[in-house]
């Protein structure tokens, strides 16, 4: 049995984390929350939800749906109080412009993706790192 974990973005390409061309898997959960941290996204307890303002044109068709009465995802504090990732607004926003931030996935999963970036790693040097 694989065991499952919540993944916030799985990012190639990446020469910053380490030796040669890097996979970094960026894992939630981490309960430091340090001032200087670059990946706050992945603490627990966040909003786990990303709108991009750009891109929204204020219809509400995502927040009329909502089955935990959000009224703006644009608040955190709500949002992160109440919502419960069943995906409706995303499914209804016309714009695309709300995506789930975290991916629950099993070990199996993340290593099917991190062995396409295999080659990569061979010429580069390079490997896998995993944060959060």
């Amino acid at each position: 049995m694989s065991v499952k974990g919540n993944v916030v973005r799985i990012q190639r390409f990446s020469v910053n984390d380490g030796d040669g061309i890097r996979t970094t898997v960026f894992l939630e959960g981490c309960p430091l929350k340090c001032r200087w941290c670059s990946n706050p996204d992945s603490w627990s307890g966040i909003v786990k939800l990303a709108v991009s303002k750009d891109r929204c044109v204020g219809c509400k068709r995502c927040v009329s749906v909502c089955p935990q009465g959000i009224t703006s995802l644009f608040d955190r504090k709500q949002v992160n109080e109440k919502c419960d990732l069943c995906g409706e607004c995303i499914k209804r926003c016309i714009q695309d412009a709300i995506s789930q931030m975290t991916k629950e996935m099993t070990t199996d999963e993340v290593i099917k993706e991190i062995e396409k970036d295999f080659i990569f790693f061979l010429s580069s040097g390079g490997g896998v790192t995993f944060s959060g």
